[in-house]
């Protein structure tokens, strides 16, 4: 869906900003482009409980007591 405003972000903000027109078309691209399918099977795997359980046991820190 954001690779309908690639070009309009992309036009407005070289005319916005005209001396940055190569960083703006990698910030929009990186943007539009990669970060969805980045995010994507971390929100999906989110949704899986199996997924959920694991990550919670592992990224949250917590003190165990040795016996």
């Amino acid at each position: 869906m954001l690779t309908y405003i690639f070009h309009v972000a992309i036009e407005g903000l070289t005319f916005l900003f005209p001396r940055g027109g190569l960083n703006i078309r990698f910030i929009i691209t990186i943007l539009i482009h990669v970060l969805p399918r980045l995010i994507s099977p971390l929100v999906y795997g989110l949704r899986d409980t199996m997924f959920r359980k694991y990550l919670r046991r592992y990224l949250v820190c917590s003190i165990h007591k040795q016996p």
